[in-house]
Parts: structure tokens; C-alpha cells; sequence
């Protein structure tokens, strides 16, 4: 369990300021998107993608499962600073200050309970040897590894509808293509993601949502990691897409009501591979 030499000094270069901040300011900063153009934060800018830093950098080396996001998003990058703070008003060192930040910010909130919910329809805490796959945020969290495909909160410039009517803003970006061709995203896969991921030999990768999934998919295809250690198809397990999870869950048994946005044919097909892949390892214990 460990962050490298290059992320604590990191983390003591940005402490000074993030010291001086209020909970109030830092939310401010990051919801308004001017941490971007805070040079204390590490931003960068390029077309309509924005990157700043949060402390997303500590790896539980000792994990048996990774589960994996598309990148932090705001809420997470809040709740990630403010932790590094508190911790280090207290006096903490700074990799311990690292790692309660990024214990406390992975999948926070809602996206917890979906996520368990979603590995538990695939029968993933079955593999796992667990009672419930929530345990991988509770009791079983030191078998966990949180992290994203990009490290570092990822801002996408675009219209979106925002109460009601249609705004252009910085919003959390919610992964695509777009991750495997911008510079900026490429590189945080390549210098980051690939790494970390490569260092986990013997451990289940479970990418929530497609991006993450291709990411792997891309890694196995160049002999990086082992196909078998991957388990693709779950929905990224975010609390605004309930009528993809529904899909997924088979809350209704006719999916010719799930509506057009939903993508139910596509939603279903990862499904029923990720079961074949399940089934096929569990009968492989018997």
C-alpha cells in the first residue's frame, strides 16, 4: 500500500495553499471550474477537456479486485481535497493523508450502492468468495483497489440540459471515444492508468462502464494483462442513469419498454457475455 516519492511531493507542493482554503472555497473552485485556471491545482486545458488535481494517487498494492471508473468527477474531487486537508491540519504524513483521501472520495455515495448492486446481478461477490459485494467498500475494502482510467478529474466543456434548459459549461466527463484520441486523455491512460493497472498480476480488473472496458480491452490486445482477469459489461454505476441500471437489473421482464436512450440491445449483449464469463469461472471451481 503505497503512493510514489513523485505524488508526495506533489501533494506537499499543492498543501500550502490547500491549507489556506475553506471547504466553501474549494467547492467554489471546483463547481465554478476556475480551478483550471489555478496553476496550484497543476490544471490542463486542451479543446474542450480540462484536467486539475486531486489525490487520486495512492494504490492499495495488496488488492485482489480493482474495480475502475472513467475519472473522478467533481463531487469526488471535493470530498478527496477536503479529506487531504483535514488530514493534514492534523499533522498526518503524507502518503496516510493520501490514502484516507482516496478511501473516502472513490465511488462515493450512491454510486457504492449501485455499483454492489450491479456486481451482485452478475454474481461477481460469488467469485469473489464474499456475502455481498458492497463488502468491497466495507469490510472487505482492504481486497479493493479504487481507481479510474484517468486519474485526475477530468472537466468536459459542452451543452447539456441543466434544470430544465440547455447550458454551456464545464461538466464531468462521462467517458467515449473522445478518451482514446484527445491528447490530454491519452496521455493520462498511458502514463497513469496503464502502469498502475500492469501492476496488479493476479488481481479481477471490473471496469464499470464501456470506456474503461475498450481501455482493457486494448491493454490485453497488446499482451499487457490477462484476458481472464477481466470482467467487462457492468454499467458505470452513476446515480443519473437509473434507466440503463433498470435495463441491466432486469427490473422489467418486457425491455421493450426501456426507452430508445437506453441502448437496451447493447446494455443486454455485455450482459450476457459478462454472465457466460462468470458462469464459466464458477464452474471451473466445482
Amino acid at each position: 500500500m503505497s503512493i510514489s516519492p513523485t505524488y508526495c511531493d506533489r501533494i506537499e507542493k499543492i498543501a500550502p495553499h490547500l491549507l489556506m482554503l475553506s471547504d466553501e472555497q474549494i467547492d467554489g473552485l471546483i463547481e465554478s471550474g476556475n480551478v483550471l485556471t489555478d496553476p496550484r491545482f497543476f490544471p490542463e486545458v486542451q479543446d474542450e477537456f480540462g484536467q486539475f488535481y486531486a489525490p487520486f494517487d495512492w494504490v492499495n498494492e495488496d488488492a485482489d479486485i480493482v474495480l475502475i471508473g472513467i475519472t473522478p468527477g467533481r463531487k469526488q474531487a471535493k470530498t478527496a481535497l477536503k479529506s487531504l486537508k483535514a488530514s493534514l491540519r492534523q499533522g498526518l504524513h503524507v502518503d496516510h493523508a493520501a490514502r484516507i483521501a482516496k478511501q473516502a472520495a472513490s465511488f462515493e455515495g450512491d454510486m457504492r450502492d449501485i455499483a454492489a448492486r450491479l456486481m451482485n446481478r452478475f454474481r461477481l461477490q460469488q467469485l469473489f468468495g464474499l456475502d455481498d459485494s458492497a463488502d468491497l467498500f466495507g469490510k472487505a475494502s482492504h481486497r479493493a483497489h479504487y481507481t479510474s482510467l484517468l486519474r485526475y478529474p477530468i472537466l468536459h466543456w459542452q451543452t447539456k440540459k441543466k434544470n430544465g434548459r440547455k447550458v454551456t459549461d464545464w461538466f464531468d466527463y462521462g467517458g467515449g471515444d473522445k478518451a482514446f484520441s484527445v491528447d490530454l486523455l491519452t496521455r493520462s491512460i498511458r502514463e497513469h492508468f496503464e502502469p498502475e493497472i500492469m501492476g496488479f498480476k493476479k488481481a479481477w480488473l471490473v471496469p464499470f462502464g464501456p470506456t474503461p472496458a475498450r481501455a482493457l480491452e486494448a491493454m490485453v490486445a497488446r499482451g499487457l494483462i490477462d484476458p481472464d482477469r477481466v470482467l467487462p459489461g457492468i454499467n458505470h454505476p452513476s446515480a443519473t442513469q437509473w434507466n440503463r441500471h433498470n435495463c441491466q437489473l432486469n427490473i422489467s421482464d418486457d425491455h421493450s419498454t426501456c426507452g430508445r436512450n437506453v441502448g437496451c440491445e447493447t446494455i443486454r449483449r455485455r450482459s450476457a457475455n459478462l454472465e457466460s464469463i462468470v458462469s464459466r469461472l464458477l464452474r471451473g471451481r466445482v
